[in-house]
């Protein structure tokens, strides 16, 4: 049996940020920029669906943060936080996800053929030349696109809007 792609396409125009653990790789995951990441997206009238990694729902990891991003941005009619255990209402509401380096990217991306943007900041880090012969890294650009600045995020979620098989 087909599955019908119709029924589950999304009806909403939503921004999910999804990012990895806050203490998996510190210097390169996306948590110290998500602040600024989710206040800039906010202003640009954009809607943003903010969904913390498991983890950092609980106190092995950051829900420190968590809980400062929440009460910071709950004012606001354009956002959202998904604390649930299912990303599946987040996954169909959204149109892109925004990610660091979390395997979440692959699972939105073959599950609702809908494009991911990594904020990296990988060249920062002596790691990157191990993690670069990954798959996982190497085939980022199949799926989305790759940035390290606001600037950039913002031109690349303008081109994805603006073209419809992206």
């Amino acid at each position: 049996k087909r599955l019908n792609k119709n029924k589950y396409k999304n009806k909403e125009n939503y921004i999910l940020i999804a990012p990895t653990s806050n203490k998996l790789y510190p210097k390169a995951n996306l948590s110290k920029k998500l602040d600024k990441v989710i206040e800039f997206l906010i202003k640009k009238n954009f809607k943003v669906i903010f969904r913390p990694h498991p983890l950092d729902l609980t106190s092995k990891g950051e829900i420190k943060l968590t809980n400062t991003l929440i009460k910071k941005f709950k004012k606001y009619e354009n956002f959202e936080f998904d604390l649930s255990t299912s990303y599946v209402e987040s996954y169909r509401k959204s149109k892109m996800l925004i990610t660091d380096f979390s395997g979440t990217a692959y699972t939105y991306a073959f599950s609702n053929e809908k494009p991911v943007i990594f904020y990296s900041t990988f060249k920062k880090l002596s790691f990157e030349k191990k993690l670069k012969k990954l798959y996982y890294f190497k085939d980022r650009k199949n799926i989305g696109y790759i940035v390290n600045n606001l600037n950039d995020l913002y031109n690349k979620i303008k081109k994805i809007n603006k073209n419809k098989n992206i």
